[in-house]
C-alpha cells in the first residue's frame, strides 16, 4: 500500500495550482521539522531558501555526514524528492530553529514553508530521541514545558511578519504544540490561521488551554490517529476526526512513515484498536491515581536515573560504556519515597486492570483450566521424570474407573427393575472395581498405553493449534504473534506426539523432562493469552470506541 513517500514520487508532479492543498500534504510538510536541516534553512528573519536547493544540499551531506542519532523517524530521501518535485519543489523554507537545552528542559524544532499558493505551513517537530525530549513529554502530565511557550512565541512571531493564510501543524508533539500554539494566539491572528493538523499528537490538559479559543478553533481542526493509537489518545477524551491505516504493528503505528495513502487521502479505518485503548485506559488510570508531585516525582527520579551514566539519548542507556543500566537502578534505588510510591501507584493500577476481570467466570473458561492443568502435568514430568509415565497412567486410571463406577452405580439404582439388576451382581462389580484398583499397583504395565495417549493427545493438540494459528497468522495479522506461536507449539507438540508412539514401551527420563518443559511454558502462555483477551475486554471503554467509531460521520459535517 503506498505511503507517504510514495505520494511524493507518484503526485510531486501536481502544482498547487491544479490540484489544492490536502491532507497528505500537510503530512508532507509536517514530516519536514523532523528532518536534520542544520544550517541548510535560515532562521527567523534570516531570508528562505527553496525546498529544491535544500534538498540538493541534503544529497551532498548524505554522501560524507553520518545520518543524525537524534532524528530517525523521517528519511531525508522525502526531503529530496519533494524538492526535486513541481508540487514543493519551489516552497520557500525559513524560520528554522532547533533548541535541546538540558539545563532548561527544552526540545523544540520548527520550520515555515512559504506554500506557492500564497499560503504558509508552520510545522513543529515531534519528540526526538534526546532525553531532554521525552522528560519534556513526561512533563506534559503535570505542569506547561518549555517547548509549548517556545512554540507560541514562534507562531506570533510567524504571523507578525508574513501576509496570507496559514496552516499548522505537526506530528506526535509537533501536532501538541500546533495546538498548543494556535489557541495560544490573540482572537485576530486566529482568524488567519485557516487549519490546524494534530498528526497523532497527545492531547491538552484543559487547565492549561483557553476553552474559549478551543471551541472556535474546533472546525478548523483536524485530529489523525493510527488504528493503534496510544500517543494520540493521551489527555484526549474526544473522537478522533480521521484513523488512518497503517502498515506498521503495534505502537510502531505511530511513525507517520508507516501510514497508507490513496491518491490525494489518507486510507481510512471505521475503528481504533481495542488493545490500544486497553493501554491508554491503563495510563489514563495511573494520571488518575498519581497525584500532581508524585507524577513530578517520578519524572525528575526515573530522567535523572537514565542520565545518571552520561546517556544524553535513548539508545544511549543500552551502551556498556555509559555504564547506564547500573546507573539507572543505583539512581531508582536511592530515589526519594515520593518517587517509590509512584512506582507503587503504578502496581495498583495494573493490579486494578486484573481485577475487572470476572475470576469466577475467568476460571470457568476452557482455555484457562486447560493451561492449569498442563502446568501441573509438566511440574510432575520435570519433578519426577523417571515415574512420571507410570503416575499419570495410573492416576488417569483410576479417574477413569471412578467415574464409570459411579455412573454404573447410578444407573443401576435408578432402573434397577427395568433391567432386573440384583444387588448379588452390583457386588460383584463393586468387588471386580477393587481387583482393578490392586492391579493399578504394578505401575509399570501402563508404561506402554500412557505413551500411546500421551502421543495421540500431542498429536492431536498439535493439528488444533495448527488449525487456530494459521487464520491468525494469515487473516488476522493484528494477532500474527499469536498466530505464530500456535503453530510453533504445534510442530513440537507433533513431533514429540511421535516419538511418544514410536519409544512407547520404554520410559526416557530425558524425553519426559522434555514434555514437561513443554506442557509448562504452552500451559502458562495460554493461561496468559486468556487472562489478556479478559483484561482488554474489561478495560476497553465500549463509550470512546463508540466515539472512534462516529469520526466518518465527524469529518463529513467537518
Amino acid at each position: 500500500m503506498p505511503n507517504l513517500h510514495d505520494y511524493v514520487r507518484w503526485r510531486g508532479d501536481l502544482p498547487f495550482d491544479d490540484d489544492a492543498f490536502n491532507i497528505v500534504d500537510n503530512l508532507v510538510l509536517a514530516a519536514l521539522a523532523n528532518v536534520e536541516l542544520g544550517d541548510l534553512v535560515p532562521p527567523l528573519g534570516g531570508g528562505a531558501v527553496t525546498l529544491q536547493a535544500v534538498g540538493r544540499a541534503l544529497t551532498e551531506q548524505e554522501a560524507g555526514t553520518p545520518r543524525s542519532r537524534r532524528l530517525v523517524f523521517v528519511p531525508p530521501a522525502l526531503v529530496v524528492d519533494a524538492g526535486s518535485s513541481r508540487r514543493f519543489g519551489e516552497a520557500l523554507l525559513s524560520g528554522a530553529v532547533d533548541i535541546t537545552d538540558a539545563v532548561t528542559g527544552t526540545q523544540f524544532a520548527a520550520v515555515t514553508v512559504a506554500l506557492p499558493d500564497g499560503s504558509s505551513y508552520v510545522a513543529f517537530r515531534g519528540t526526538d530521541n534526546s532525553l531532554v525530549g521525552w522528560r519534556e513529554d513526561f512533563t506534559l502530565s503535570f505542569d506547561r514545558v518549555p517547548a509549548q511557550t517556545s512554540a507560541a512565541a514562534y507562531l506570533r512571531e510567524v504571523l507578525a511578519t508574513t501576509s496570507g493564510p496559514v496552516r499548522v501543524g505537526g506530528h506526535s508533539k509537533g501536532g501538541h504544540l500546533a495546538v498548543f500554539a494556535a489557541l495560544s494566539t490573540t482572537p485576530a491572528d486566529r482568524e488567519r490561521i485557516v487549519h490546524v493538523y494534530d498528526n497523532d499528537g497527545p492531547g491538552l490538559s484543559p487547565e492549561i488551554t483557553d476553552l474559549d479559543a478551543r471551541e472556535v478553533l474546533r472546525s478548523r481542526t483536524t485530529k489523525i490517529v493510527p488504528e493503534f493509537a496510544v500517543i494520540g489518545r493521551l489527555f484526549e477524551s474526544g473522537p478522533a476526526s480521521l484513523i488512518v491505516a497503517s502498515t506498521g504493528k503495534g505502537i510502531v503505528q505511530h511513525d507517520i512513515m508507516t501510514w497508507q495513502v490513496e491518491g490525494t487521502h489518507l486510507v481510512e479505518r471505521a475503528t481504533g484498536s481495542a488493545r490500544a485503548a486497553t493501554v491508554s485506559g491503563l495510563i489514563d488510570a495511573w494520571l488518575e491515581d498519581a497525584a500532581h508531585d508524585d507524577r513530578r516525582d517520578f519524572t525528575d527520579a526515573l530522567f535523572t536515573a537514565l542520565g545518571a551514566g552520561g546517556a544524553t539519548l535513548v539508545q544511549d542507556v543500552a551502551r556498556r560504556d555509559h555504564g547506564s543500566f547500573e546507573s539507572v537502578l543505583f539512581s531508582l534505588v536511592r530515589s526519594r519515597s515520593e518517587t517509590r510510591r509512584s512506582l507503587g501507584t503504578t502496581v495498583r493500577v495494573l493490579r486494578r486492570a486484573v481485577r475487572r476481570v470476572d475470576t469466577s467466570e475467568l476460571l470457568r473458561r476452557g482455555q484457562m483450566m486447560r493451561g492449569a492443568l498442563l502446568v501441573v502435568v509438566g511440574v510432575l514430568f520435570v519433578e519426577a521424570p523417571v515415574v512420571a509415565l507410570q503416575v499419570l497412567g495410573a492416576f488417569a486410571t483410576f479417574v477413569v474407573s471412578v467415574v464409570v463406577a459411579v455412573r454404573l452405580l447410578r444407573y443401576a439404582a435408578r432402573y434397577r427393575k427395568e433391567h432386573e439388576v440384583r444387588w448379588p451382581w452390583i457386588a460383584g462389580g463393586v468387588f471386580a472395581f477393587a481387583l482393578l484398583l490392586v492391579g493399578l499397583a504394578n505401575v509399570e504395565s501402563l508404561v506402554t498405553p500412557t505413551n500411546l495417549l500421551l502421543g495421540a493427545a500431542l498429536i492431536a493438540a498439535g493439528c488444533s493449534s495448527a488449525k487456530d494459528g494459521f487464520p491468525l497468522l494469515y487473516r488476522r495479522p493484528r494477532r500474527g504473534m499469536r498466530g505464530a506461536l500456535l503453530l510453533i507449539s504445534a510442530a513440537v507438540a507433533v513431533l514429540m506426539g511421535i516419538v511418544a508412539l514410536v519409544t512407547a514401551d520404554r520410559v526416557m527420563s530425558l524425553f519426559v523432562l522434555q514434555v514437561g518443559l513443554y506442557f509448562i511454558v504452552a500451559g502458562l502462555v495460554e493461561m496468559l493469552f486468556t487472562v489478556h483477551d479478559r483484561v482488554r475486554r474489561a478495560y476497553v471503554d465500549e463509550s470512546a470506541i463508540e466515539d472512534l467509531a462516529k469520526f466518518g460521520d465527524d469529518a463529513r459535517v467537518s
